[in-house]
């Protein structure tokens, strides 16, 4: 059971992962035309990018009781990040 519930953690990060990832490369290509404001938030996530990465990563290279507690702080990073593309995805529209 602890198994198959590690196994759900780590598909759920993984593909919050992905998500974010492909929200965060589009961004890229875009940030370049948004205000300030979606510049400093920017500037604010990249450290968070940075340590959810590593989160996602140690899910599954960490013993299953550990990767529970960092399969949760990965995806607090996660929820984290998604709220702050939301906001310079809404900066950047104004601009458009």
């Amino acid at each position: 059971m602890a198994n198959s519930k590690f196994d759900a953690i780590k598909q759920e990060v993984d593909s919050l992962m992905q998500t974010l990832k492909t929200e965060r490369d589009e961004l890229k290509l875009k940030i370049h035309l948004a205000e300030a404001e979606a510049r400093d938030e920017w500037e604010r996530l990249e450290p968070v990018w940075q340590r959810f990465h590593e989160k996602a990563q140690d899910v599954g290279s960490t013993a299953v009781d550990a990767s529970h507690e960092i399969g949760a702080a990965a995806q607090l990073l996660g929820n984290e990040l998604a709220e702050g593309y939301v906001r310079i995805r809404d900066a950047i529209k104004k601009q458009s």
